[in-house]
């Protein structure tokens, strides 16, 4: 028995042909559009020993009929360590991003007996940020973005710092989650300081970034670093933080390896609090949001734990 992972690929990387390589314990083929554009990466293995299949089960829970438990595999940390790869390094070709979010699982029976096996043979996973995190609008949200009057070029740079970091979120790519929104609160509030205590200051003396900050303080659990903080002593941190990742690196023994993107998952989720508060101040000034059909009034928090309990992992999927 194989498992199969198909992820999808954005961006203008033209092959002349698709071909199987084989990588490691890894088979990788590509799907390549009519003007031969890498569109798809697919990557399979074969099933471990122990590694079970999906199954379905019967139900006791009131209106739900069948139970489907979809097995997490380790080679699934392989396959995107592969397409991350195919990311970084091909970037400067003209591809964009390898679809990490949101893929296919398919098991691919090798003999009659593993056909019968077999009760699911395909399913598309999710994992990073979950999508009910995401309020639903009315369509008047897209008819206000389209007519509005935002022409700031400065503030479009500053915000694709904020976008990066979002898409860095969305994979649990903590620590360079952090440094995105680090970077975007730094262009707008850091005046143009890059010592510690004179950025420090820098962020104090902005009342929109204290204000910021004071309102996602609030949404910290007990057990946050940041829990006990004040606003100036949460700035610290962060700073502190950036320069742990940013400037010793001569002195720092770790790599930005996936350890360290745990660690930095409540910090980088506070700063995404701050950032998102900031953007939507100055994109959205008050009375100008449309009401939103869904609200979900603990996403922050909801969103803090779950960044801090899911290093990686199927959060959500559904049978295909």
């Amino acid at each position: 028995m194989k498992v199969r992972y198909t992820f999808d690929v954005s961006g203008e990387f033209r092959l002349t042909i698709a071909r199987t390589l084989i990588i490691e314990d890894a088979t990788v083929t590509v799907e390549l559009s009519p003007e031969n554009v890498l569109r798809k990466l697919i990557v399979t293995f074969p099933l471990g020993p122990g590694e079970k299949l999906p199954s379905i089960t019967p139900s006791t829970e009131a209106g739900v009929k069948m139970n489907f438990d979809i097995p997490s595999y380790k080679s699934i940390d392989h396959a995107i360590e592969l397409a991350r790869n195919l990311e970084d390094q091909l970037c400067v070709f003209g591809l964009d991003t390898v679809d990490t979010d949101s893929y296919v699982v398919e098991w691919i029976a090798e003999t009659e007996d593993e056909k019968r096996q077999l009760l699911i043979s395909q399913f598309r996973a999710s994992q990073g940020v979950p999508d009910e995190f995401y309020a639903l609008w009315r369509p008047s949200m897209l008819k206000a973005a389209l007519l509005s009057r935002h022409r700031d070029e400065t503030f479009r740079i500053q915000l694709s710092f904020f976008r990066a970091g979002w898409r860095e979120t969305k994979q649990l790519r903590c620590a360079g989650a952090f440094m995105y929104f680090f970077f975007f609160i730094e262009s707008l509030y850091g005046d143009n300081e890059v010592k510690t205590r004179q950025l420090v200051a820098a962020f104090c003396a902005s009342t929109e970034l204290s204000d910021a900050t004071r309102e996602a303080l609030t949404t910290q659990s007990k057990k946050s670093p940041y829990a006990s903080l004040s606003v100036a002593e949460a700035f610290q941190r962060m700073v502190d933080r950036r320069g742990f990742l940013f400037h010793n690196q001569a002195v720092r023994k770790r790599e930005w390896a996936e350890p360290i993107h745990t660690e930095f998952a409540i910090d980088a989720d506070l700063l995404r609090q701050v950032s998102s508060r900031i953007a939507i101040a100055r994109l959205w000034p008050a009375g100008t949001v449309p009401p939103r059909a869904t609200v979900h009034d603990d996403a922050y928090r909801m969103l803090g734990e779950h960044l801090e309990a899911n290093r990686r992992g199927i959060s959500a999927g559904e049978g295909v």
